[in-house]
């Protein structure tokens, strides 16, 4: 739990974006894995494993009634890990650039998001990806090329409305 639970929370909320569903399922997460721990069979690593429950645990939550009655609210966690060498207008700065970041990525479609997510938060191969997500290891790379297209033209379009 502890090398994983941050890991697994914030995918899970990227995913849900909602922090206290995302609490219940990371929970939830971890819990089921400690039971099912005689079902693992080392075909993958316990990352990979544990990301693919929570996987399931997130299409299980949207499937069902409570999911499609609430609507998710869209509360963004951040955490700021301030440098000692920084100062804390860079920080700010730093910190801000670093939320605008990951709002951009919240926007992307759902399997974009889980790609970028965990090849970037979760330094996860391409491969592990696959596994997670149970597709094609040139599926991942795909999706995680066209997400990288579609930040950058969110970004330039950005920038090209501030200009005017």
């Amino acid at each position: 739990m502890n090398a994983y639970w941050q890991g697994v929370w914030a995918y899970v909320y990227s995913l849900t974006k909602d922090p206290f569903v995302t609490d219940d399922l990371t929970q939830d997460v971890f819990v089921r894995a400690y039971t099912n721990l005689d079902q693992f069979r080392n075909e993958s690593s316990y990352k990979t494993w544990l990301f693919s429950i929570a996987r399931n645990r997130c299409k299980d939550f949207q499937k069902s009634a409570l999911f499609r009655r609430v609507v998710p609210v869209d509360i963004h966690r951040t955490q700021v890990f301030a440098s000692e060498y920084m100062s804390a207008e860079d920080e700010a700065v730093r910190s801000i650039e670093r939320n605008e970041w990951w709002k951009a990525i919240l926007t992307l479609k759902k399997p974009y998001r889980e790609v970028v997510i965990l090849h970037l938060r979760e330094d996860m191969t391409f491969a592990e990806i696959a596994t997670v997500l149970g597709i094609p290891e040139v599926t991942a790379r795909v999706r995680y090329r066209r997400a990288l297209q579609q930040l950058r033209a969110g970004f330039i379009s950005e920038v090209n409305s501030h200009e005017i």
